[in-house]
């Protein structure tokens, strides 16, 4: 069954009140919403209806939250008031809430709203729970007793000098501290200085206002750790109306807040991903679109009658290069794809390093020469020790890859690569005069769908795979990678 919400809203703008009615109810309220746009209508309303909850935009034509919040706390105090604008910053909002707001949302976070909205009801209710456990303890403490022990919040009772009067088992786990030895002391013998004073700080407020507060703290423990609390601080009066004290409770919700980081994170890492997997799907169907249309365009001129043989030859050239590149970039597709499966696996065989940079040389040496490059390749180890045993395919990869970046990003200069023996461990190098890259991408660009810029894919093309594809096959090869570089 749903919760029934019964609340007022202070806004002057229709289709923000309309959002507020719509998260609402997306949380599963059973929603009222009274909606008011200035202080004419909001005064007959909170003077003559009672409310579960207030919301207020904070800027209003001639009139402001701060205002609704004042009258708030005159006409009906025991009713949640949370601030919703989007005019105000951060630090705004928190002077509002210590100066007798129960929380706030920002209109550009307006997902906080079910949670500002649970964590308000829910103090309205301990409010009303409490004042209920005080009038049965006029009648009966030793039932009273019994619950606040039983509870598994901490629940305590000060004086107006801040000195205890009541700890309850819940809060003797919490902090360790035995009631006998807290009942007649300050916090200052529960936590440090600092925590202390700003716990002394709190109490001051509620004996000030005479109104109840609801706020998460951070306190560090005796287990060395900062745990973080969700509170509730009301002011106690006796038979007579005066002010006596405070009660607190205080429910440990460090989990509950690690849990919810965790989702956050988790959260933008999926969208993150969908972002990413949406710009490599738009940048790869252009990286096979222009070999295709290159391939089909070029066949096309093939089949002309008055095509001579110079031209044909050309033609030719052009289509089995579009055609290579096509290739490649379908392999890299399945590489990543298989990758990702975790169904890569490395086959050892012989091999030969000499073979390997041959092999390099030729596939290299046309595309260096076309772009003005200097090509440099050696082996700084003894021939006999040239023989390997590895999966020679995915080492040709890794280095067909990096050494096909370098000479993309290379405009003018020098691309070398080689190898040299560093204690049991083959290193293999590249090295280049390209544009480079700068320092806070160092990791990124080893990601799947990354590149080192947004611009990259456009001036430069490619699939952002290759260097995700090469780390991934060092991995697999027990080795590791790593660049120095800059701008």
């Amino acid at each position: 069954m749903k919760e029934k919400l019964f609340a007022l809203l202070l806004e002057d703008a229709p289709r923000d009140a309309e959002l507020v009615r719509e998260y609402l109810l997306d949380e599963g309220y059973d929603i009222r919403l009274d909606v008011v746009n200035c202080e004419e209508d909001y005064l007959k309303k909170i003077g003559g209806t009672k409310y579960d909850i207030i919301y207020a935009d904070f800027t209003l034509p001639g009139f402001t939250g701060q205002e609704a919040l004042n009258y708030s706390l005159k006409i009906c105090p025991d009713t949640p008031f949370i601030c919703i604008s989007g005019t105000i910053g951060e630090d705004k909002a928190v002077e509002l809430v210590k100066q007798g707001a129960t929380d706030y949302v920002l209109k550009d976070r307006m997902e906080r709203l079910s949670l500002v909205t649970g964590r308000a009801l829910d103090a309205s209710r301990h409010l009303e729970k409490f004042r209920k456990a005080e009038f049965e303890a006029k009648t009966n403490r030793g039932l009273l007793k019994a619950v606040i022990n039983n509870a598994l919040d901490s629940i305590y009772v000060k004086d107006t000098d801040g000195k205890y009067l009541l700890f309850n088992t819940a809060a003797e786990m919490m902090t360790g501290k035995r009631a006998e030895d807290v009942i007649g002391k300050s916090d200052y013998v529960i936590f440090n200085n600092e925590d202390a004073k700003k716990t002394a700080e709190d109490d001051r407020m509620v004996l000030e206002r005479l109104t109840p507060i609801s706020f998460e703290e951070s306190l560090l423990l005796n287990d060395g750790r900062v745990h973080i609390f969700h509170t509730i601080k009301c002011p106690i009066y006796n038979a007579e109306g005066d002010i006596v004290g405070l009660s607190g409770i205080s429910r440990d919700i460090t989990e509950k807040k690690l849990i919810e980081q965790e989702l956050i994170k988790a959260k933008e890492k999926a969208e993150e991903g969908d972002r990413l997997k949406s710009a490599f799907l738009q940048n790869i169907s252009h990286e096979i679109r222009t070999p295709m249309n290159a391939i089909i365009g070029f066949s096309k001129l093939l089949k002309e009658p008055d095509t001579d043989r110079e031209k044909s030859i050309t033609y030719g050239e052009i289509i089995s290069n579009s055609s290579e590149q096509l290739l490649s970039i379908i392999s890299d597709i399945i590489s990543i794809s298989t990758i990702e499966a975790g169904q890569e696996r490395v086959v050892l065989k012989p091999g030969d390093l000499n073979v390997i940079f041959e092999a390099l040389n030729k596939k290299f040496s046309l595309a260096a020469k076309k772009k003005g490059l200097t090509l440099n390749s050696g082996i700084s180890i003894p021939a006999d020790g040239s023989k390997i045993l590895t999966d020679t395919n995915k080492v040709t990869q890794i280095l067909v890859n990096i050494i096909g970046n370098a000479i993309k990003f290379t405009k003018k200069g020098y691309v070398s690569y080689g190898c040299q023996l560093k204690g049991d461990m083959l290193e293999f190098y590249i090295e280049d005069t390209g544009i480079g890259i700068p320092e806070n991408k160092f990791q990124d660009i080893f990601k799947r769908f990354r590149q080192a810029n947004t611009d990259i894919a456009g001036n430069y093309g490619g699939s952002g795979l290759g260097l995700a594809i090469a780390k991934a096959y060092v991995s697999l090869l027990g080795g590791e990678i790593w660049l120095k570089s800059e701008i």
